[in-house]
């Protein structure tokens, strides 16, 4: 039963998000009493994605390190340099606003990237990989 459960939410997964979100915005106050779990779920949901990963994956990331250095690129050279001119662009008089948008695209992937490679059956070794690598540097960029 349990397995059939399991295998149920695995399959339908990117509907439960939606749904979730939903039950949350229209149940709000009688469910707030479990904000508590949030912090277990997604450490859950990281921790199995992690179980996911085998030896073999994890040396292949190693071994081919191409695109973790991309993924790199990107979330710490790229999106800050977007932030930063979409602000210039967009808020040109407001420095506070133009420094949030800043610090939010150097702050760490973190789990909701772990979630959502999870529920679209993507590489989660390279995404795990690029959270704790994000995680470490954005102490030195901000």
């Amino acid at each position: 039963m349990l397995k059939g459960l399991i295998k149920l939410i695995d399959e339908n997964f990117p509907l439960f998000v939606p749904l979730g979100l939903l039950f949350g915005m229209f149940l709000g106050e009688n469910v707030s009493g479990f904000q508590f779990l949030v912090p277990w779920l997604f450490a859950s949901v990281t921790f199995i994605g992690g179980l996911k990963m085998d030896i073999d994956s994890f040396i292949k990331t190693i071994t081919k390190p191409k695109p973790i250095f991309t993924v790199m690129l990107i979330l710490r050279i790229l999106m800050p340099l977007w932030a930063l001119i979409f602000g210039l662009i967009v808020f040109p008089n407001d420095i506070y606003t133009r420094t949030g948008l800043l610090l939010f695209s150097l702050i760490p992937v973190g789990v909701n990237t772990v979630l959502w490679m999870m529920i679209v059956k993507g590489n989660v070794r390279l995404t795990l990989r690029a959270c704790l690598k994000s995680f470490h540097k954005s102490r030195i960029m901000v």
